[in-house]
């Protein structure tokens, strides 16, 4: 990554980032938005530079009523508007589209000519568009997994970047530094960053996830990326704003997405604030604005919670900061004034969930036995009538010594009430799970006896039993009326064997030839 000097805006807006790990996740907390003007528009819109023009798919509109200027012809529609861009200089619009081929196209602003169209871009979409400061250059992104360069006007094709043979990870955006000297590329594999003037890779972010949106601080010093890495079962393993130094490359400040998307970012024209564009598992779209210096969010306007189309897809701040534009994949567009979406409250938080479940944990297996282990947890949801932050303390993520530890977590809204809840951390030294049947476990602490015990993933016994240990060979015993839990583990081999007996009828055994590795879940 380039070195920069930094600005004192810089020092003065980002200082305070350098000491955020994981800010809280926030609650779904609805703020009433100040709308300006609403129309159905499109999925993705863009400001123009002087801030008079808002193009919103096909639609070029003036942003301070919506009203419509005209409409782009497109060649040939496809499977709809992916990404749209307008040309700093003010001359042209760039619209990529949904389509396996013939997926870019160009167009004059002034009188909606077609400058150049029906490009195949990219193979299977081209999902993201931006123009370079100086309005030379036009970048795509698409899902064969290549970003390019293109010559504006004439679209004469300069580089392309990551096309590498075989399969890549999906590029879904693609974004300028405000100098025109790198490009970040965001996708299933992460970001990349390249060098404008020759192509060359000079940086990959520490951390980033799948990624849907970027976005750089206007002064150039910060990029932002937003991500959404999900598990088998729809859960967020990261969707989350991260943000880097261009600097050194040092991840700088992440925002918690509260196990929502983050579809689009936009930073603030005064750096103050970064807003998101969101999925939401309760109003089916969300956009939100937080503040940067603290992680603070302050404003949450939810979508429709009875359309699954409601959620956002494109989000931006206009030039000047005074108007916040967000489209929906339903093709609403909505553009608010910034100033007038104050929440205020006197009631505080509530914690719906309290008390919030007990976390019991296994630390990998290791001779000899570990003494703590890395845990992490999505923070306890918090409601109140204004957004609200959740921060707990020791924080996701954090290592926790074996043994019980107790989470404090603090609602904080935006009217500063505040409300508090507790949970406790259970590690265990280590954990035995069957060969063959892994819903069959037992976690084990080596020093004191306690044990956890879960048969095809139901808990069946826990409490502590009589302790014989030699180094890292452990014995447990406990006999509790008819019900008798043996639990033998051969540490010094990564081995052992378990079982639960009610009388003299065996209910739950586990016999485990390599501990190593294991991965013991029992509730």
């Amino acid at each position: 990554m380039r070195l920069n000097k930094t600005s004192p805006l810089s020092y003065a807006v980002f200082s305070s980032l350098l000491s955020l790990v994981a800010l809280a996740a926030s609650a779904r907390a609805q703020t009433t938005p100040d709308i300006v003007w609403q129309a159905t528009a499109g999925n993705a819109i863009t400001f123009s530079h002087d801030g008079q023009l808002l193009l919103a798919n096909t639609q070029l509109r003036r942003a301070s009523d919506g009203g419509l200027i005209r409409t782009f012809a497109l060649p040939y529609n496809g499977g709809g508007v992916n990404s749209v861009a307008l040309s700093p200089d003010g001359q042209y619009a760039a619209i990529g589209l949904q389509l396996y081929t013939e997926n870019l196209d160009l167009f004059r602003v002034a009188d909606g000519a077609l400058i150049a169209g029906r490009i195949t871009a990219h193979q299977n979409g081209t999902t993201s568009v931006a123009f370079s400061p100086d309005s030379r250059l036009l970048a795509s992104g698409g899902r064969d997994g290549t970003a390019r360069l293109w010559h504006v006007p004439d679209m004469t094709l300069l580089q392309t970047l990551n096309g590498a043979v075989g399969r890549r990870s999906r590029v879904f955006a693609v974004r300028f530094s405000p100098d025109g000297q790198l490009l970040a590329v965001g996708g299933q594999g992460g970001v990349l960053m390249y060098r404008v003037s020759d192509g060359a890779l000079v940086g990959t972010p520490a951390g980033a996830a799948s990624t849907l949106s970027l976005d750089f601080s206007p002064d150039g010093e910060i990029l932002a990326a937003g991500s959404n890495a999900m598990d088998q079962y729809g859960q967020c393993t990261d969707c989350s704003i991260k943000m880097w130094r261009l600097s050194d490359g040092a991840l700088v400040g992440t925002i918690d997405g509260n196990n929502n998307s983050i579809l689009a970012i936009d930073f603030s024209a005064d750096q103050q604030f970064i807003a998101a564009g969101s999925s939401d598992r309760v109003y089916d779209g969300a956009a939100r604005v937080w503040r940067i210096s603290d992680g603070v969010m302050v404003s949450y306007f939810t979508q429709d919670p009875n359309n699954p189309t409601s959620y956002v897809s494109s989000i931006a701040y206009s030039p000047d900061g005074s108007l916040l534009g967000y489209a929906r994949q339903d093709q609403l567009v909505i553009v608010t004034q910034t100033g007038g979406a104050t929440c205020t409250t006197s009631q505080p938080p509530t914690f719906p969930n309290e008390p919030p479940p007990t976390i019991n944990v296994a630390a990998p297996f290791q001779c000899p036995y570990a003494t703590s282990a890395k845990v992490s947890y999505l923070n306890p949801a918090a409601s109140d009538q204004c957004p609200v932050t959740v921060a707990c303390n020791p924080p996701s993520g954090s290592s926790f010594p074996v043994g019980t530890t107790t989470v404090t977590c603090t609602a904080t809204d935006t009217s500063n009430n505040t409300a508090t809840t507790s949970f406790t951390v259970n590690v265990y030294s280590a954990c035995l799970q069957d060969d063959s049947m892994f819903g069959n476990v037992v976690l084990f602490n080596a020093i004191t006896g306690a044990f956890r015990f879960c048969c095809n993933g139901a808990l069946v016994a826990s409490g502590r039993g009589a302790l014989t240990a030699n180094g890292c060979d452990v014995t447990i015993n406990q006999t509790k009326n008819t019900r008798t839990v043996h639990i033998s583990v051969k540490g010094s081999q990564g081995t052992g064997t378990a079982y639960v007996q009610m009388g003299s009828t065996q209910t739950c055994s586990i016999s485990d030839s390599q501990m190593a590795g294991n991965n013991c879940t029992c509730p």
